[in-house]
This record gives structure tokens, sequence and C-alpha cells, in this order.
């Protein structure tokens, strides 16, 4: 990659809207360059974050890249940049701007990796990226399905007599850690970062992802073993599953099914109309599964991560 001469610095505190302006469009003024910022000003700016690191790259005076990391429960961060495409914007300079602030959040946040959620279809972002220092983790299919009628396609769980449950409460962070940790052994979801993180810490992730709910995290036992947990947060209107996985002894026995079933009727309760998920598209068995239960495919994403 060529290197040009640039200052990649911090934004100062009062040039973060500028610098999110940036991220969202480059130079661009456009209704939807602005909506973009809106949007992300919200994600970046909740709660004061402590942890936001705003960068640009500086040509002389001019502003040429812009790039945000925030880091996250779970000690993960999430890269925001300015697309390569954009009026303004000199992808090389972003390149060097990537790399640099990325090294710098890993190091300042002791994080296990930096992700970026990139466009499928955006070739320019993906080679900006990757020149950045980050490579391919997985590709994401987003799936929905409505939680009308939840209770007619499903088998009602309280007709398994040998498996019982527990939610949040009812059991700790390091026992659910453990069947986790079990249900990684031969998954075929994002293999690459199995056993990188601390239980405690993929925990600490998935709480902090929408509204943690205890009633949506349950795990389910056979003769008072574990053999399986699932992990849904509350949206507005939605229900999410961050998380379910099967122990690998105790696949091909339907747990999916349950699991799934308990947790439409749990969501539907709770006043929820949806499901949601989001799913590694090289794990065919789980996408038929999802598929057979009612979850469409709404959209795609490539996730890139730079680790420590």
């Amino acid at each position: 990659m060529d290197q040009i001469q640039c200052n990649f610095k911090s934004f100062p505190k009062r040039k973060r809207a500028e610098a999110i302006r940036f991220i969202a469009g480059g130079s661009s003024s456009d209704t939807l360059a602005v909506m973009r910022a809106d949007m992300l000003a919200q994600s970046l700016l909740a709660n004061d974050n402590t942890s936001l690191r705003l960068w640009w790259a500086l040509k002389g005076r001019h502003c040429v890249g812009a790039a945000a990391v925030v880091g996250r429960p779970g000690r993960t961060g999430m890269l925001f940049h300015s697309p390569a495409d954009s009026p303004g914007v000199d992808s090389v300079a972003m390149a060097q701007l990537i790399r640099r602030i990325t090294s710098d959040a890993i190091r300042a946040g002791k994080l296990y990796f930096i992700q970026s959620l990139e466009d499928i279809d955006n070739p320019c972002d993906v080679e900006m990226i990757v020149q950045g220092g980050y490579e391919k983790l997985v590709e994401l299919i987003y799936m929905e399905r409505s939680l009308q009628d939840s209770d007619k396609d499903l088998p009602d769980v309280d007709e398994i007599e040998d498996v019982s449950w527990k939610n949040s409460g009812q059991f700790d962070d390091q026992q659910l850690g453990d069947v986790i940790a079990e249900t990684y052994k031969g998954s075929m979801d994002c293999p690459a970062i199995s056993g990188m993180r601390d239980p405690k810490d993929i925990i600490a992730g998935h709480k902090a992802s929408g509204r943690f709910e205890p009633q949506g995290w349950s795990i389910a036992y056979i003769a008072d073993e574990p053999v399986a947990c699932i992990l849904v947060n509350d949206f507005p209107g939605s229900g999410d599953i961050t998380y379910m996985g099967v122990v690998s002894e105790h696949r091909g026995r339907s747990l999916s099914q349950l699991m799934l079933a308990r947790a439409f009727k749990a969501a539907s309760r709770r006043g929820l109309h949806s499901m949601t998920l989001a799913v590694d598209a090289a794990n065919s068995y789980a996408i038929n599964t999802y598929t057979e239960r009612g979850f469409v495919e709404k959209s795609r994403r490539i996730v890139y991560f730079h680790p420590c």
C-alpha cells in the first residue's frame, strides 16, 4: 500500500459532530448522509461513551477520512469508518487511519479484537479495510419471523418429559459459561474466534446487546445435565436471539426446536411481535432449522475483524 503524507490524530471534542458527519458520508451534505450521521451520533455518543475514539486523517488542513472505535462490554470493539467512495475521502489515507486507530484502541482497551460490519456489495470498503489490517471473519445472514400464531407450528415443550429448564437467576454466570463453552465444540458458528475470549466476557457482551431479559436466558437440562442454552434479549417490539447452542453429544434431538418454541412463547407473553437473529452463512444446519421455523432472510453483511 502506498504511503501518503497525512496527520492522523484524535478529533477535538468540540468537533465530534463534524467527525461523525464525515464518518457517515465524507464531505457529502445530502439528506441521506445527514440521516446516517444522526443515527450514528445516537449510537456513538450514547451515555457519553468514555471508550469512544474519534480520529481523522488530515492532508494539510483538509479532512480526508474519519474513523471511530467504540469499546464494548466483553472486551471487544466496533469500528466505524468513512465510506471509501464518499466525496472527500482518500481511501489510501483511510486504510492507514484504520490501521492506526485500531492498534491504539486494542492497546489502550486491552481488547480481544475489533470488528467492522461491511456491506456485502461494497468492494471498495472491503479493499480499504483489508489494507487497514482486517481479515474476514464471517458472513452473517440476518433473519426474522413474526410471533403471530407462534404456538401453532412448534411442539409443546411441556409435552417433553425429560427436558427441564432454568432461567437466568436460577443459574450463575459460571454455569452458563460452562454450557456455552461446551456448545462451541464442533460448532459451525464463527469457529475462528472459538476459545479466544474468557466466558465471562462472552456473557458480558451478550448481555449488552439490546435489553437483558432474565426470562429470555435459559438453559435446558436432561437428567440434571445442562445440554443447551438460548439467550434472547429485547428490543422495541422484537426479541433477538443473541446466542443459541446445543452440546455436541445432544445434537440431533430437536432441542433447537424446543428452545425456539419456548423462546417464542415467552417473547409473545412479553408483548413482542417478532424474533430476529444473525447466523453464520456457512452454518447450513442452523439456517435450515431457522427456515423451517418460519425465519426469512432480510439482509447479509460481512464481519471483518482485527485480533489483538
